[in-house]
């Protein structure tokens, strides 16, 4: 997301087969978006959800953290249907996400 020309939220995706996931695989500990404020991470979230994606996978994701509520407004928003699943971490909590576009 950029604000005045400037980035001010990252959140990297992959694209396959008409779907978006994030960069994550098993030895990823967790992921998560970059914002400089609330209002940033919201617009990114936007973004991704208006992409027009058949479905969007997350994840795993801090399930205490503010991307997570971002990313679950954005996809009610959007009309997509979103699934939190938590995921054991020795670390901290953590979720797995999806969200499908509502026919």
């Amino acid at each position: 997301a950029r604000r005045a020309g400037k980035v001010v939220a990252v959140l990297p995706m992959q694209r396959r087969r008409g779907a978006l996931h994030s960069p994550t695989n098993a030895h990823t500990p967790l992921f998560d978006m970059l914002a400089i404020d609330e209002a940033a991470g919201r617009a990114a979230a936007d973004a991704l959800f208006a992409s027009g994606a058949d479905a969007i996978t997350i994840g795993p994701i801090d399930a205490h953290g503010p991307a997570l509520d971002a990313l679950h407004s954005a996809a009610d928003a959007a009309g997509y249907r979103s699934i939190a699943e938590s995921v054991l971490r020795a670390s901290s909590g953590a979720c797995v996400g999806s969200a499908k576009r509502v026919p």
